[in-house]
């Protein structure tokens, strides 16, 4: 059975159009510029990933109101919504810097959830 797929690279900035075809075990690509698009491609055919980011309510009274968060590194795709619906759940009260871990091994994922704004009282 033959896969085929097109995407667009967003590994580096040139943006190229892929075609990865699967044939049995083997992933071609066309298309790319650089080595980078290959990787890319193959990635997103066999386990796509992406960073989650999003915003929190912060209930202190601090200098702000919201708080952006985002995981640490990228998770599986299929994971995105569970992961964000984990992520609402945070009762944030206090003081936060940049890089404070929030949620540890989010939904046993093996990457954290940091926050990516301070939070001061």
């Amino acid at each position: 059975m033959t896969i085929r797929q097109e995407f667009i690279c967003i590994a580096c900035p040139i943006g190229c159009s892929l075609i990865a075809t699967k044939e049995g075990g083997n992933i071609s690509v066309a298309g790319n510029r650089c080595r980078i698009g290959i990787q890319y491609a193959i990635k997103e055919m066999t386990d796509p990933r992406r960073v989650l980011t999003t915003s929190v309510r912060v209930y202190n009274g601090g200098n702000y109101k919201m708080m952006s968060v985002k995981t640490a590194e990228d998770i599986p795709k299929d994971k995105m919504l569970p992961c964000l619906k984990e992520i609402k759940k945070l009762d944030l009260q206090g003081c936060y810097n940049v890089g404070d871990i929030l949620i540890e091994d989010v939904l046993c994922t093996g990457v954290n959830v940091v926050a990516t704004r301070g939070v001061v009282l």
